[in-house]
């Protein structure tokens, strides 16, 4: 692919995909303009805009990869790509969530379950269910309904067969009973989740399902369990270098 010129007020970089504009200056609306000037398909110019506010998101640039992700989402609605407009909505949610904005986070979260149903894909629609529920957890009055999404994302995945969308539905009901404090239901949703993520080699989600499952021999104080599975979660972590929680690392592990 032939490199694009550079523009007078940014410079390009390499995706792994395409070439897109950085703005010299961090500056949203700069980076935004340099894809305009360069690119006349609104399609383009959304997809571009949509995969710096990824980079961006990526590099911890909060503010810019939120400004970015909107950017995208009004030529998305411009044009009529739903598909679009859910991804950039996704995408917002998980940066509200991350800021500690649940109202927000659940709004855009909503938001995206209307625009998948409406889609009719099913893969989409229960990870836009099971996203929301995860947000709906961090909010003590919204237990009933977090639980709730997650059942119906579960229910889709096991219709269409996704391994990893059962696992993080799973795993994630298994969260919301911790919370309630009812360990006995949560025991079993990690043993589930923790049975496919074995059965499929799924590593990462093993040793996310061992760490979340930590929390039940914790509840009836077997201490020595407790430590031979974050010694468990810890050891796959590092072998698949996956980040290992700070906390773990300050425990000794």
């Amino acid at each position: 692919m032939t490199k694009p010129p550079l523009s007078p007020d940014g410079k390009w970089e390499w995706n792994g995909t395409e070439w897109i504009p950085v703005s010299s200056g961090n500056s949203v609306d700069t980076a935004v303009e340099g894809v305009k000037k360069h690119i006349e398909s609104k399609k383009t110019q959304a997809t571009v805009i949509h995969n710096l506010a990824h980079i961006k998101h990526g590099n911890g640039e909060l503010d810019e990869a939120s400004g970015l992700f909107h950017q995208a989402l009004v030529i998305f609605r411009e044009i009529d790509d739903r598909e679009g407009q859910k991804d950039s909505l996704n995408n917002l949610g998980f940066i509200a969530q991350s800021r500690g904005d649940f109202a927000d986070a659940v709004r855009l979260h909503r938001e995206c379950v209307a625009i998948s149903k409406d889609i009719g894909i099913r893969e989409g629609e229960a990870t836009a269910l099971s996203n929301l529920g995860e947000v709906l957890a961090d909010i003590p009055e919204s237990l009933d309904e977090a639980e709730q999404m997650q059942h119906e994302s579960l229910v889709i995945m096991r219709e269409i067969g996704d391994l990893k969308g059962q696992m993080s539905s799973l795993r994630k009901l298994g969260n919301v009973a911790t919370e309630r404090g009812s360990h006995d239901i949560a025991e079993p949703l990690y043993m589930e989740c923790l049975q496919l993520a074995r059965n499929c080699g799924d590593r990462e989600e093993e040793a996310r399902a061992l760490l979340d499952y930590a929390t039940v021999p914790m509840s009836r104080e077997d201490f020595d369990e407790v430590i031979e599975i974050l010694q468990e979660t810890v050891r796959i972590r590092r072998e698949i270098g996956m980040e290992v929680p700070d906390y773990l690392i300050e425990m000794g592990y």
